[in-house]
């Protein structure tokens, strides 16, 4: 991590890029992709994106490759409004991808 120059100065290579590196090492493989195509469905898809403003969802956040806490946020944001999109699906049952809904219900995510 550190190394001396020929000048006398001392660096140390990036912590956070370090940081960053181990949490791709420590995620859970599936949970962040059935997230991520839950979130993206009620952000991109007209419909259900309407219906869950109206019954009160707030904003969903998607994670981003170079912001490193966006994947936490993204986390937090649809644990935090999992019952919304839940009660979406049960309203419009007929309408909501089926594979999304059942990801939604999916309570072992």
């Amino acid at each position: 991590m550190r190394r001396q120059l020929e000048v006398d100065s001392i660096t140390t290579d990036c912590s956070a890029h370090y940081l960053n590196l181990l949490s791709k090492d420590v995620e859970i493989p599936g949970v962040k992709e059935h997230i991520i195509q839950i979130v993206k469905y009620f952000r991109n898809t007209h419909l259900p994106a309407l219906w869950y403003k109206v019954v009160g969802g707030k904003n969903l956040v998607l994670p981003l490759e170079v912001r490193w806490n966006t994947l936490a946020d993204c986390l937090h944001s649809y644990l935090d409004n999992w019952a919304t999109p839940l009660k979406v699906c049960d309203e419009h049952r007929d309408s909501i991808d089926t594979i999304v809904a059942r990801k939604v219900q999916d309570i072992s995510i």
